[in-house]
């Protein structure tokens, strides 16, 4: 029989130099580094686009809260516009009423230049007429009062309603209508 050749070791598998060796090292370190590297880009960019996500919620956020303010704004500038209009109609009001005329002084001239004449009455109209009734001793009385009235500038378009002489008492009952609008408020 044949003997069988001793197995002799067939390397299959060249030998590699030391060289080679740390070659196939140095890349796999490298290979190792490339991989790290891109891991490392990776989380930043998706750190980057957390980032971006959540400046887009902030900014949604600030303009939800922005188109509410510009709501409300806008609710109070009705109410801005009315007060303004009200302090505006106030300040007239009271420039009006600082140079305006009172009834209680027109009353007052009535009354002070009436000396030799009863006042039976004196009525403040809401045209700014005043209505005053009384009796005169004389036409003549009458006379000097109206042009006593006349002078002082209170009053304006002074007419004489009505004249009737009275039997029982001396003198004349009279009713006049005057106007003092001149240093009082305008009409309307």
């Amino acid at each position: 029989m044949a003997e069988n050749p001793s197995p002799v070791g067939i390397n299959l598998i060249p030998e590699l130099s030391e060289r080679e060796v740390k070659g196939q090292s140095n890349r796999r370190n490298v290979n190792l580094i490339a991989i790290g590297s891109l891991g490392v880009v990776g989380i930043i960019i998706l750190v980057i686009i957390l980032y971006q996500v959540y400046l887009a919620l902030v900014a949604n956020n600030v303009k939800d809260q922005s188109s509410q303010l510009q709501q409300k704004i806008g609710q109070l500038a009705d109410v801005e516009i009315s007060t303004l209009a009200l302090k505006d109609k106030l300040s007239r009001i009271n420039k009006i009423l600082k140079n305006a005329f009172p009834a209680s002084a027109a009353a007052g001239e009535v009354l002070a230049d009436g000396a030799p004449i009863t006042i039976s009455g004196v009525e403040m109209q809401d045209n700014q007429d005043v209505l005053v009734n009384g009796v005169a001793g004389s036409s003549d009385v009458l006379g000097a009062w109206l042009d006593n009235l006349s002078a002082d500038k209170f009053f304006g378009h002074i007419n004489l309603v009505s004249l009737v002489r009275d039997d029982k008492t001396p003198g004349y009952s009279f009713s006049i209508l005057m106007n003092y609008t001149k240093k009082g408020l305008a009409p309307g």
